[in-house]
């Protein structure tokens, strides 16, 4: 059904761009953008602490492995 409904606007370049042309779709298509890029923001932010306590962990590892090591010299 839906893929009919978007063959048939395929179809008929008139009516797609009478309907680009609307202010409603203008802000339909803002919103959309305006989600994709808040959501890849928030991912990288995620990537960025999460590869913070990657290395936070990492150096307490090599901190206690050198405290060990000086121990038993």
């Amino acid at each position: 059904m839906v893929l009919r409904i978007l063959q048939y606007f395929m179809n008929h370049q008139q009516l797609v761009d009478k309907l680009a042309q609307s202010s409603f779709m203008k802000k339909i298509a803002r919103f959309v953008v305006h989600k994709a890029i808040r959501a890849k923001s928030l991912t990288e932010d995620m990537k960025s602490e999460q590869l913070e306590k990657t290395l936070k962990n990492i150096t307490e590892k090599l901190k206690d492995t050198k405290n060990k090591l000086d121990g038993k010299k």
